[in-house]
């Protein structure tokens, strides 16, 4: 266990605010008896498709689906139930939550250099729509952009699907209630997440219990609350699912 060599690895020797925040990234030592680092829910800055029950309201009760920190600095409000209006607010609070008052790491440090760290962070910038989509996906956004049901009469507004999601973020920023709130959780309103590299973001919805994007739909949207979608065909539906993840 002693130091016998080292090897240059090149590069800049200049320790900037974002390096500083991508060495705290990626250091358990930041964090309650050193268990975990935020990496290790956000690897690459995406998501570990897992479920988690990190909040002090009881065991067990409001569980949270996983969320993406690709594209964060675009994305207020923060956390599912948007209680966090600004990204340093949220990472102050990030910052309780690793620590429980035992980190060494000064709050105000913390803040500085995680944000800086995240914001700048142009690794895996999210995509912008295709423009060169197949048949299906094109059917698929004609969908995603309908203003009327199969037969004729007309959508609400508020139940359309590009309403919620309007582009070129395809969030509106706002709490909605699509109907899938559960017995555990506080709240029937949730922040409307981003769709950008929605195929790589499973599960879905804020208790991420959809495993699939067509089980949004077929098994969570019983009264079109989410989106009128009952009256798709099992086509239409696919093709609309395909025209998602394109974007």
């Amino acid at each position: 266990m002693e130091l016998v060599g080292e090897i240059d690895l090149g590069g800049s020797q200049e320790i900037t605010k974002r390096r500083r925040g991508e060495k705290l990234f990626h250091s358990a030592n930041i964090s309650f008896r050193r268990q975990f680092s935020c990496s290790s829910c956000h690897p690459d800055g995406h998501i570990d498709n897992i479920v988690y029950d990190i909040e002090d309201d009881g065991l067990g009760m409001g569980p949270i689906d996983n969320r993406t920190l690709r594209g964060v600095n675009d994305m207020a409000p923060y956390k599912w139930n948007g209680v966090n209006p600004a990204f340093d607010v949220n990472a102050v609070r990030a910052w309780r939550f690793l620590s429980r008052a035992s980190s060494h790491l000064p709050r105000s440090s913390w803040t500085i250099f995680i944000t800086t760290s995240v914001r700048s962070a142009t690794s895996q910038p999210l995509p912008r729509a295709r423009a060169d989509l197949a048949e299906s996906q094109r059917r698929g956004k004609t969908m995603f952009e309908r203003g009327r049901k199969n037969d004729g009469s007309t959508i609400p507004a508020e139940r359309r699907c590009n309403t919620c999601h309007p582009p070129p973020l395809y969030t509106d920023g706002r709490l909605h209630n699509v109907g899938t709130k559960f017995a555990y959780d506080h709240t029937a309103k949730y922040d409307v997440p981003h769709l950008l590299n929605i195929y790589d973001s499973a599960p879905y919805l804020h208790n991420g219990i959809a495993w699939t994007l067509e089980e949004v739909w077929t098994k969570y949207n019983p009264y079109d609350e989410h989106g009128v979608t009952n009256d798709m065909t099992k086509d239409q539906l696919n093709d609309l699912i395909e025209y998602l993840k394109t974007l």
